[in-house]
């Protein structure tokens, strides 16, 4: 990592200032350059550590929206649980069931 202060380390000033342009007079050089540039940064350490954080935070967001819908789903059986306890212990006939769920 050089000097740049920022914790990926570019290796280029131009890329940290995000001021990436072709380099040429012609259209042909200055589309060479770019390709050069974007496949230089596809294999910097910048864009791997980039590509680590994007990867790890989808994986956290689907832990989590999976945690969220598991609690949705338990809570949900508890409430059925807790109705069809109450009918056991107070002797109600079941046909009072599909209402005191829906409550």
């Amino acid at each position: 990592m050089q000097g740049s202060g920022i914790p990926w380390g570019n290796e280029n000033r131009e890329t940290e200032n995000c001021r990436v342009g072709p380099y040429g007079n012609s259209n042909e050089k200055q589309t060479k350059s770019l390709r050069k540039k974007i496949n230089e940064h596809s294999v910097s350490q910048s864009h791997k550590l980039a590509q680590d954080i994007v990867k790890r935070q989808n994986e956290e967001a689907l832990k989590s929206s999976f945690l969220k819908t598991q609690k949705y789903i338990l809570a949900s059986t508890h409430n059925v649980f807790r109705t069809a306890y109450y009918f056991a212990k107070n002797n109600r006939p079941y046909s009072d069931n599909p209402g005191l769920i829906e409550l």
